[in-house]
């Protein structure tokens, strides 16, 4: 403030009367370097996700809220098989539990 021209003062007046927010330029050019650095990671799309038919089955269970026995029952195969294709699963994910996993999932229409 100690400064600004007083055509500056009354113009941040202005802005600030019209519900606008005051910024001098040296903090309005370091937040638009900030939005420039951040604009390309923010748009990137996420990475596809491939997974076997069999993790979209196991995933489709988990989703059911299905217990890792139920899953085996109900896909003919071993708890620990199941095992194997939940921990594959959230690796192909990048999750790190169930909840996470059927959320990512619907969030990249997975499921």
């Amino acid at each position: 403030l100690k400064g600004a021209r007083i055509e500056e003062l009354l113009e941040q007046l202005r802005v600030l009367s019209d519900g606008g927010a005051a910024m001098s330029p040296s903090v309005a050019r370091c937040v638009l370097g900030l939005l420039r650095e951040s604009r390309p990671r923010l748009l990137r799309p996420p990475p596809p996700v491939a997974l076997t038919q069999r993790q979209k089955e196991v995933l489709a269970c988990l989703a059911d809220g299905m217990s890792y026995e139920r899953i085996a029952d109900e896909m003919q195969i071993s708890v620990n098989t199941v095992r194997t294709h939940v921990r594959r699963l959230y690796d192909a994910l990048q999750v790190e539990g169930a909840a996470e996993a059927v959320s990512k999932a619907f969030r990249h229409r997975l499921l």
